[in-house]
């Protein structure tokens, strides 16, 4: 396989990783619920979703290193300790600090902090299947733990066991978004005009043929 083939297949499966994660958020369900009934193309809307928000993530990029220590969205929407392993343009190659490794959207990317205060979700070797809410107290970068306080008491938790909940997809009408809208608004002004133009044209038909038969 050429170089640019493998380019095309990669860039192919970040696009369908991303339509997958926009599906899954329940404010694009609704957006997309609505785009059908205004009958426009449900895969033209996702495309326009995920151009919109690649403009505005591209306006807020960050210049990541090769082997820095991030934050990486994961498929559950969460977003978990990973190492930079290589950056191209508009995608991220990370591996996860519990050794996975995944190809994500430049978006999904956000600086580690792990300020006091800050609040994070973490699990422990006896609840495992469950994640609890922490603050952190102090991050130690050599032995890639944190301390953090839960119910009063002081926990050493590592990194592979530390995330940070998921966030909902919030469209904040910037410019750039509100451009969907519009384009969704005409076309639902286009659809009702239509319905309606149809509706008198089969209210002229009915009354002309009751002529007709009246004639008759």
């Amino acid at each position: 396989m050429t170089e640019e083939m493998a380019a095309v297949l990669a860039k192919a499966e970040l696009i369908q990783d991303q339509a997958s994660h926009l599906e899954s958020d329940p404010q694009v369900k609704e957006l997309l619920v609505a785009a059908e009934e205004a009958g426009l193309d449900r895969l033209s809307v996702l495309q326009a979703l995920r151009e919109v928000l690649s403009d505005q993530a591209q306006k807020n990029v960050i210049e990541y290193k090769q082997g820095e220590l991030v934050f990486a969205k994961s498929n559950d929407g969460c977003s978990y300790p990973a190492f930079i392993e290589s950056v191209e343009k508009g995608s991220v190659v990370v591996k996860f600090a519990n050794g996975a490794q995944d190809r994500l959207p430049a978006e999904d990317i956000k600086p580690f902090r792990m300020a006091p205060g800050a609040k994070v979700e973490f699990s422990s070797a006896s609840t495992s299947w469950y994640w609890m809410k922490g603050e952190v107290q102090r991050f130690n970068p050599d032995t890639r733990s944190t301390a953090l306080s839960y119910w009063g008491s002081e926990q050493l938790i590592p990194l592979e066991k530390i995330r940070l909940a998921k966030e909902p997809i919030r469209f904040s009408l910037s410019a750039a978004k509100q451009s969907v809208f519009v384009m969704l608004g005409i076309a639902a002004g286009f659809w009702n005009l239509m319905r309606a133009v149809n509706a008198e044209a089969a209210a002229l038909r009915k009354e002309a043929a009751a002529d007709n038969g009246d004639k008759g």
